[in-house]
């Protein structure tokens, strides 16, 4: 059966697997750089909010940046 794009314009659209990383991968890193901050503050409980903020800022700019030429 061939299917008409007129009436269905996705019959003939593919949709390209996007070269970013995933949810998940971010999640990883901002992790990672809270614990970082958490030793390099020498452990101290209390901070666990601010270490994420920092770390999700940290990353979330490293990963906007453009790229170097």
């Amino acid at each position: 059966m061939k299917t008409d794009p007129v009436r269905n314009p996705l019959a003939t659209t593919r949709i390209a697997e996007p070269e970013v990383e995933t949810v998940v991968d971010t999640y990883e890193e901002i992790s990672s750089r809270a614990y970082e901050l958490y030793l390099e503050r020498g452990q101290e409980d209390g901070h666990a909010l601010e270490d994420w903020l920092q770390a999700e800022m940290e990353v979330t700019a490293r990963k906007t940046r453009p790229a170097a030429a």
